[in-house]
């Protein structure tokens, strides 16, 4: 198979351009070793590992739920809201797409809303909430 991050990455471009996020980031799911390896990034840096268990955090948590999940941040503060979108081959959970934009930013807290807690038909449902 050829290098797929340029894939990753020129989606991941086009999908912040799009939706107006700081920045954006796909996982790959390792379900030998229950983690999640950072696969392609853009944006502002993210403040992440190359790898992180699934066992705690959002982003492990859309792994073992199959779902959205939306953190949004402390109120009263600018902090990042952050989703984390599921990646589905059939049922099965194959990576997570993080999004992370500053809580200021009213279109993405819709799209967050929109998105919270929905079954993960998520990037047919995000493609439409932009």
């Amino acid at each position: 198979m050829k290098n797929i991050h340029p894939l990753f990455e020129s989606f991941l471009t086009g999908l912040s351009q799009r939706l107006g996020v700081e920045s954006c980031a796909i996982f790959r799911f390792d379900s030998e070793r229950n983690v999640l390896r950072l696969e392609a990034a853009c944006g502002a840096a993210p403040d992440t590992a190359a790898e992180l268990p699934v066992t705690t955090g959002p982003l492990g948590a859309a792994v073992r739920s199959g779902r959205i999940v939306t953190v949004p941040p402390p109120a009263g503060t600018a902090a990042h809201i952050l989703i984390a979108i599921p990646l589905l081959v059939g049922d099965s959970v194959v990576g997570v797409l993080a999004l992370a934009c500053r809580a200021t930013d009213r279109a993405f807290r819709r799209v967050a809303r929109r998105l919270g807690g929905k079954p993960p038909r998520a990037l047919q449902e995000l493609h439409s909430a932009a």
